[in-house]
């Protein structure tokens, strides 16, 4: 007996379920009474799902061996995995006090107490684990993660750490330890952890919601999307997998699929609250106000509905209902409510011509915002260090960039400028052309940097050294990131939308020296007004715009930066201001389609329904550029003179340059 008994304990430790129960089954018939039998036949019974018959054959090695503690333990464990929590609890109950120093048997005890609810008592338990067995890996892991539920991510932080000093390998504590570190901002070395997790376990599914969670909080909403995607083909019949997954795929602006999840999510469980108040909130982002209003007012009580509902009557320009509805949300306790509350009362307000108000509404939004940002410590920006590093490559010697030559056919165009100056509306529109691949607002240069760190060394003091060999192959890298984002764009122009690519202009020039560069500006004080009155997805960078002295000390170290390095750009820049868009736009698009070497397309003159096709536009102009081109947005500033004036002062100098009324 005795050999096939091990040959079946080792069968079932190594997961081999199908031989474990069949030595099982030969044992039953030879010895049908034995006590250690029918234990480890039971515990085979529950592994394979025959639940029945696994609690008989436990009930029955009960009543010969009472005092078991180890019988007593699987026994538990078995419920506790199947979800019977009461079970489980007398069970562990009995074990404990058959065998004081049974630390597993106490771990167990404390996640079965977690699961209930009774976080004090699962406490005491993991602490039981641990004097029975001091450094013990999961109850030190348990405790983190109450820590954690308690809002104490250091304590959190150090039990972990004392997990994997005595386990390094234990993947529950390093997923617990990245949690921690991402609920104190350390969303770097969260992220990097929970990779290389992820790569190590792949059907780890703890793991691949935290990752979900940190790419999220790092802005990364492709490997959000990838790491989303993960958790529902491991749990695919979970409506909150695809809840989770509808929201990722809105972050990255992929309408489809956030439209299909959030549909799947409904499906499953038609009445998860979230999936319908995300599915509402995506309809109207996406301009489809009927059915977002059809959802959002099936539920007048939910508050994120209500918010919904409000947007959509603004859009329809029914204000007084809209009105009342953000007024009476704008001071909600949840805060993110209320903010985004905030922020659509300052643009009811604002089209109304409530100068005062709106400017009170988008204060108040943008310091909530503030508040909900740094109320966890977070990377400090590193835009701003990024363009004085840069600055101080240039210097006064520009030679280095403009001997960069290439053989490159057809280098992609570049489209850049201040936020908020119309470079959405420009892709918008170029994208109607038929030899135009737009790629909006991608990652690819900052791939080519990162690239650059791997290879060659730091950037950007690298740059004036790069060698002709070098730079081949980060052209390299471009393009092959650029062909995974975009699909391709055969013999077309692959035009690159990004405002930022200002500061990465002295790469962009030494890879495509031939690349038509195309420069959008607005007035600096419509720009930095404009800036301050958007709900902008937070990160480091984005905290500059969260007051309009903020959005003007970027606006000036951006343009001091792109006014050093134009001499060396060539060919010439070309500059297309969005006034002059609003007021002529034939003429503005003839001259920007030729400098682009592109024919003519009348479709370039009716851009919305375009626009309107395009469904979820990644910026916050999406509402904007599905409507024609309008001239309310020109002088703006003017209504925000008083409140302005101070910024008007320090931009003086860059109003004029720029050829503005100061």
């Amino acid at each position: 007996m005795q050999q096939e008994f091990q040959q079946a304990v080792r069968a079932l430790g190594s997961g081999h379920l199908d031989e474990a129960e069949a030595l099982i089954e030969g044992l039953l018939r030879q010895y049908p009474d034995h006590p250690e039998v029918r234990h480890l036949a039971g515990v085979v019974f529950f592994e394979r799902g025959e639940l029945a018959r696994g609690r008989g054959m436990l009930d029955a090695a009960l009543a010969q061996a009472p005092t078991n503690p180890e019988l007593h333990y699987n026994y538990g464990s078995a419920l506790l995995k199947h979800g019977d929590l009461p079970g489980a609890l007398e069970r562990f109950d009995h074990a404990v006090d058959l065998a004081p120093g049974h630390a597993s048997a106490w771990n167990n005890r404390g996640t079965t107490l977690r699961q209930l609810g009774r976080s004090d008592e699962a406490r005491n338990s993991f602490r039981g684990a641990l004097d029975a067995a001091p450094g013990h890996p999961g109850a030190l892991t348990n405790l983190g993660q109450l820590d954690l539920e308690a809002g104490d991510p250091n304590g959190a932080l150090a039990q972990f750490e004392r997990a994997l000093a005595s386990v390094p390998t234990s993947i529950g504590a390093r997923v617990g330890r990245a949690e921690a570190r991402l609920a104190l901002g350390r969303v770097a070395e969260a992220l990097a952890e929970l990779r290389e997790v992820c790569a190590g376990a792949p059907d780890r599914l703890d793991a691949w919601q935290a990752l979900a969670r940190a790419a999220t909080e790092a802005v990364e909403f492709e490997q959000a999307l990838a790491a989303a995607r993960r958790v529902c083909e491991l749990t695919p019949t979970s409506a909150d997998a695809w809840n989770n997954l509808g929201s990722a795929a809105t972050s990255l602006g992929d309408l489809e699929a956030a439209e299909e999840a959030l549909k799947r999510a409904i499906e499953l469980d038609p009445t998860h609250r979230e999936a319908t108040v995300n599915l509402a909130a995506l309809l109207e982002l996406a301009n489809r106000t009927d059915e977002a209003l059809a959802i959002a007012t099936g539920d007048a009580d939910d508050d994120r509905l209500r918010l919904t509902r409000a947007r959509c009557l603004v859009r329809e320009g029914a204000v007084e209902e809209a009105r009342a509805l953000l007024t009476d949300l704008r001071d909600h306790e949840d805060r993110w409510l209320a903010k985004d509350a905030r922020f659509s009362l300052g643009k009811l307000l604002d089209r109304a011509g409530e100068t005062a108000g709106a400017w009170e509404a988008y204060a108040a939004g943008n310091r909530l915002a503030g508040e909900l940002w740094f109320s966890v410590q977070r990377e400090p920006d590193s835009f701003l260090p990024g363009l004085d590093a840069v600055d101080r490559v240039l210097g006064t010697d520009l030679d280095w960039l403009k001997r960069a030559t290439t053989s490159d056919a057809r280098p992609p165009a570049f489209l850049f400028g201040f936020q908020r100056s119309g470079t959405t509306l420009l892709d918008t529109v170029l994208g109607v052309h038929p030899d135009v691949t737009v790629m909006e607002e991608q990652p690819v240069v900052n791939h080519v940097i990162a690239a650059i760190h791997e290879r060659f060394g730091p950037y950007p003091e690298i740059l004036p050294r790069l060698t002709g060999e070098q730079l081949e192959a980060l052209r390299g890298v471009y393009r092959a990131e650029a062909e995974r984002l975009t699909g391709g764009w055969g013999n077309g122009l692959l035009l690159d939308k990004s405002p930022l690519h200002t500061v990465h202009l002295a790469l962009i020039r030494l890879l495509f020296p031939e690349a038509p560069l195309v420069l959008a500006l607005r007035h600096p004080l419509d720009v930095c007004l404009s800036c301050f009155q958007q709900d902008f997805t937070m990160s480091p960078f984005m905290t500059n715009f969260l007051t309009v002295d903020g959005v003007a000390r970027v606006y000036r170290q951006v343009f001091d930066l792109w006014w050093a390095i134009e001499p060396a750009l060539g060919p010439s820049t070309h500059v297309i201001r969005y006034e002059d868009l609003v007021e002529d736009k034939e003429s503005e698009l003839r001259r920007l389609v030729t400098y682009l070497g592109l024919d003519w397309n009348e479709a370039l003159l009716d851009h919305t329904g375009s626009a309107r096709d395009r469904g979820l536009i990644n910026t916050p102009s999406y509402e904007q550029v599905t409507r024609p081109i309008y001239r309310s947005a020109m002088g703006r500033w003017k209504r925000y003179a008083e409140p302005l004036e101070t910024v008007r002062a320090q931009l003086a100098r860059y109003i004029q340059r720029l050829g503005y009324e100061a």
